[in-house]
């Protein structure tokens, strides 16, 4: 069994991808990060890759978070279904919070996000 954690990223915007495998080599060093811009055929590949957390942006061109978040949470696998996974957006409504948490999200991030914030929610669910 291998010491890496698998951090899966899924957000549409490039700046937003490196700034985080930025962080995680300065701060989390056993982060192996997969990333994607779109989450097309999104339940297959985590099944392949099997993350331990999935940080998911909500506003993509072709199918958002919260349709990503839903095939996650709606998945026959249990494995997948209980992988946390972290919204990260650029929307701070409250509304929206609620409802990706009520949709099995473990916790919402807003951009632009402030870096001991992230890393430290990144951890605790890498720990659980």
């Amino acid at each position: 069994m291998d010491s890496f954690k698998k951090i899966f990223i899924i957000d549409d915007d490039i700046n937003i991808r490196n700034s985080l495998k930025r962080l995680f080599r300065e701060f989390i060093p056993e982060a192996k990060v997969i990333e994607r811009e779109s989450g097309e055929n999104i339940v297959a590949i985590t099944k392949r890759v099997k993350p331990q957390l999935i940080l998911l942006d909500v506003k993509m061109p072709e199918k958002n978070g919260l349709q990503i978040l839903r095939s996650l949470k709606r998945c026959d696998d249990r494995k997948i279904v209980n992988i946390p996974v972290i919204m990260l957006t650029g929307i701070g409504n409250k509304e929206l919070v609620f409802k990706t948490q009520a949709m099995g999200a473990a916790d919402y991030i807003t951009k632009p996000f402030n870096e001991k914030v992230i890393i430290k929610k990144i951890k605790q669910y890498l720990r659980s």
